[in-house]
C-alpha cells in the first residue's frame, strides 16, 4: 500500500494535471489561482472528478465537492487530503 500523499504532493499533482484540462487558461497556474476564472465548467469538472477518483482511489460521492472546495487548487487539495485521512 502506498503512503498517503501530503497536501503539498496533492497540490503538485493537481498543478500538473489541471492545466491540460483547461486549454484556454493562459499564464502560470498557482495553488491559489481561481479555477472558475481559468475556465472550470461542468465538463472540466467531470474530467477533474474522474481524474481525482482514479489518481487517489477515493469516491467523491461519499463527500461531494462544494463551491468552496473548487475555489482553487489549494482548497481542492485540502478536500482530497481530508478524504484520504478519513
Amino acid at each position: 500500500m502506498e503512503p498517503t500523499p501530503s497536501l503539498d504532493e496533492i497540490e503538485n499533482i493537481l498543478l500538473h494535471a489541471i492545466p491540460g484540462m483547461l486549454p484556454q487558461a493562459s499564464g502560470p497556474i498557482t495553488p491559489d489561482s481561481d479555477l472558475q476564472s481559468l475556465g472550470l465548467d461542468s465538463l472540466v469538472l467531470l474530467e477533474l472528478i474522474i481524474f481525482i477518483e482514479k489518481k487517489f482511489g477515493i469516491s467523491l460521492l461519499d463527500a461531494p465537492l462544494n463551491h468552496q472546495d473548487l475555489e482553487n487548487i489549494r482548497s481542492l487539495s485540502r478536500h482530497i487530503t481530508r478524504l484520504l485521512q478519513a
